[in-house]
């Protein structure tokens, strides 16, 4: 499971009925409220990146560094800093990108876009992530937290992902603000 809905108990029992859960994977902080009490109903270990520990204190499995690591077969954590300072990416199989609030398909523009008006931790740190990360991305399918999903051919995801960094980097700090925000 990649990042937790509110706690309910017909949907965990849904997700039950799908199959075995054996991991909690959370993208960032404010997607972790949730996470023991699925991850205790399941059995499952919680994961976090440590930056974002005091959101998931109880974690099972705690991400550390900036250096992509696997976390199973075919699951690639991608430590991403910037829209908290604990984000992560989760890449599985090569193919599926769990983005959380990093990055996003964006309707409006018809591209990866990340959402600068709600980076809480910094927008430089998220530019540097991307420029350090972009050559190890490597997957079809972009699955955000907010925004749209995409699948693309591998090739041109990482296009894309390549032209992002470059505007990302061109982007200034700004405060929060939700009204800005066109997924």
């Amino acid at each position: 499971m990649i990042d937790t809905p509110r706690w309910s108990e017909s949907l965990a029992a849904r997700y039950e009925a799908i199959g075995l859960v054996t991991d909690v994977l959370l993208t960032h902080r404010d997607h972790a409220v949730h996470g023991r009490r699925y991850a205790d109903r399941f059995g499952a270990r919680l994961w976090i990146h440590e930056c974002d520990l005091d959101a998931a204190p109880d974690a099972d499995q705690i991400l550390r560094g900036t250096d992509p690591i696997e976390i199973g077969e075919a699951m690639i954590a991608h430590p991403l800093q910037g829209h908290t300072q604990g984000s992560v990416l989760y890449v599985a199989d090569q193919r599926y990108c769990f983005s959380g609030d990093s990055i996003y398909w964006s309707r409006s523009t018809g591209d990866v876009e990340v959402v600068d008006n709600v980076t809480w931790y910094s927008i430089t740190e998220l530019a540097s992530s991307l420029a350090r990360s972009v050559e190890r991305l490597h997957f079809e399918w972009l699955l955000p937290g907010h925004g749209d999903r995409k699948r693309l051919p591998a090739d041109e995801m990482a296009r894309r992902l390549h032209a992002l960094t470059t505007r990302v980097h061109k982007l200034q700090p700004q405060p929060v603000d939700f009204s800005a925000t066109r997924w």
